[in-house]
């Protein structure tokens, strides 16, 4: 396993990447109550990993386990699926 690359970042860049993401996933035709919770949602996730990161309130260890081990599993799920579609491509 490859050791992964550590990033300092501000709060204030952690916001607007959050926030950039969450646009980003919003439909097309979002209507402005679909944004206003998108933008909720994203302000939410900033805050509770602001206050994990400065100690305040970190995150239960149990779940940022399964959320890695939920990771892992979906990193290796795309492997195997581009080795699928590149087998078919073959074909």
């Amino acid at each position: 396993m490859t050791e992964e690359k550590k990033y300092e970042i501000t709060i204030s860049d952690l916001s607007a990447y959050i926030g950039a993401a969450a646009f980003e996933i919003l439909p097309e035709d979002a209507k402005e109550e679909d944004v206003d919770k998108y933008a909720m949602v994203a302000a939410g996730i900033t805050d509770r990993v602001a206050k994990h990161l400065d100690g305040s309130n970190p995150l239960p260890e149990d779940h940022v386990a399964l959320a890695k081990k939920v990771g892992r599993f979906i990193d290796g799920l795309g492997v195997v699926c581009e080795k699928i579609v590149q087998a078919a491509m073959e074909e």
